[in-house]
């Protein structure tokens, strides 16, 4: 019992998508109705898929196998699972990182606006040209760079 309660608990939390919501609700068609039926909809989806691999995962194999920062694997592994099938695995893992790390990237811009209509930021990230932040977009770039580099 204790293993499947450690597996969903850490299955639970992987939707990052709230705050991509929240910064796009001014682009939204009726957004009353929309933005609170698309966040149930997705959190559904979400805690189906995660609670699925939970449950599958501590069918497969006991938890002393799992390793924390990447039980997927580990578990495939234990089962003696091909290696193009693990090599999937691992390769999912790296796209999925990825896919969650450029969704909270596209936000920050708006995030700049936001806090620059506010006052909490120069007036420079409140400047849009064509549609576009482009101080915001280039500054959130570069410091995804800087922060890249050094950790």
């Amino acid at each position: 019992r204790r293993q499947r309660q450690m597996c969903i608990r850490d299955r639970f939390f992987t939707y990052p998508g709230f705050e991509g919501t929240a910064c796009f609700t001014e682009e939204t068609i009726n957004p009353e109705r929309n933005l609170p039926l698309g966040l149930v909809i997705v959190l559904l989806i979400s805690i189906a898929v995660n609670g699925g691999v939970a449950i599958l995962m501590t069918g497969m194999a006991p938890l002393s196998v799992m390793n924390v920062n990447h039980s997927l694997l580990e578990v495939f592994t234990f089962n003696h699972a091909p290696n193009w099938v693990q090599n999937i695995i691992a390769l999912g893992s790296i796209l999925g990182l990825t896919a969650s790390l450029s969704g909270n990237l596209i936000c920050q811009p708006r995030v700049f606006y936001g806090m620059s209509c506010d006052g909490l930021l120069p007036q420079s990230f409140h400047h849009v040209h064509k549609e576009v932040l482009r101080f915001s977009v280039i500054s959130t770039g570069i410091l995804c760079i800087l922060i890249t580099m050094f950790f």
